[in-house]
C-alpha cells in the first residue's frame, strides 16, 4: 500500500521520498488515522522534528480528518520552522 511504501522509505532514511508517498495517501484520503500517528511520531524524533514538511503533512492529514484546530496548530508550527 502507499502508506507502507511511505513508512519503508522513512525507515530507510529516504525522508523526501517517504513524505511524497504520504502526500499520495492524503490525496486519496486513505488510512488517515495511521498517517497522523506516523507523522506525530516523526515530529517527535530528531532530525524530523526540525523538518517543516513533516508538520505541513500532519496538518494536511488532520484537515482531511476534520481536526481543524490541530491542523492549524501543525501549520503554524511548520511556519515557525521556516
Amino acid at each position: 500500500t502507499p502508506l507502507q511504501a511511505a513508512q519503508e522509505k522513512v525507515r530507510q532514511g529516504d525522508l523526501e521520498g517517504g513524505l511524497k508517498d504520504y502526500e499520495d495517501v492524503i490525496r486519496a484520503s486513505q488510512a488517515l488515522d495511521d498517517m497522523v500517528s506516523d507523522l506525530r511520531s516523526l515530529s517527535q524524533r530528531a532530525p524530523y522534528n526540525a523538518t517543516p514538511a513533516v508538520y505541513r503533512l500532519l496538518g494536511d492529514a488532520l484537515m482531511r480528518k476534520g481536526d481543524l484546530q490541530e491542523a492549524l496548530d501543525a501549520y503554524r508550527y511548520a511556519l515557525g520552522l521556516l
